[in-house]
């Protein structure tokens, strides 16, 4: 496969940083997809610094509970250095992974089954997350989550 895209990319006079752009798609969402990953890891233990450390300056994020969007320092006031109740129980399906340069968005579902603090529940949402790569580094820029439609 990586020879057709090297031998279109030639014939249609394109550099080989578009075809690697194309490769590095599928290994980007893999990489975010494992940070989502620790970011629940981080919440069945009560502990959401990973997401604070992840989270861009430039932070905006709605999720269901709250009136009005957050920004990162409604984060960083929400968790400075303190822990919630550990017990929550959340299941994960990738939805859509979209990449475009140094944006990429991530769409997935979940079905939490246990609450913080491990309170048995049944809530379903839909969550995008938006990731923005500065240098080297993919950080947190936006997130959006609603309750799954019945």
């Amino acid at each position: 496969m990586t020879r057709i895209l090297l031998a279109i990319a030639v014939v249609l006079g394109m550099s080989s940083s578009v075809v690697m752009a194309v490769q590095d798609a599928g290994e980007v969402c893999a990489t975010l997809w494992e940070m989502e990953q620790r970011i629940y890891e981080g919440r069945a233990r009560g502990d959401d610094s990973y997401y604070l450390s992840i989270a861009s300056r430039a932070y905006m994020g709605w999720p269901p509970q709250f009136p009005d969007p957050a920004t990162y320092e409604t984060l960083a006031g929400i968790q400075p250095g303190s822990t919630r109740p550990s017990g929550e129980q959340i299941d994960k399906t990738l939805r859509g992974c979209s990449v475009d340069d140094d944006v990429a968005l991530l769409f997935y579902s979940t079905h939490r089954t246990r609450a913080a603090g491990g309170v048995p529940v049944d809530q379903r949402f839909e969550t995008i997350h938006v990731f923005v790569r500065r240098a080297d580094e993919w950080l947190l820029i936006g997130a959006m989550a609603r309750p799954q439609p019945d």
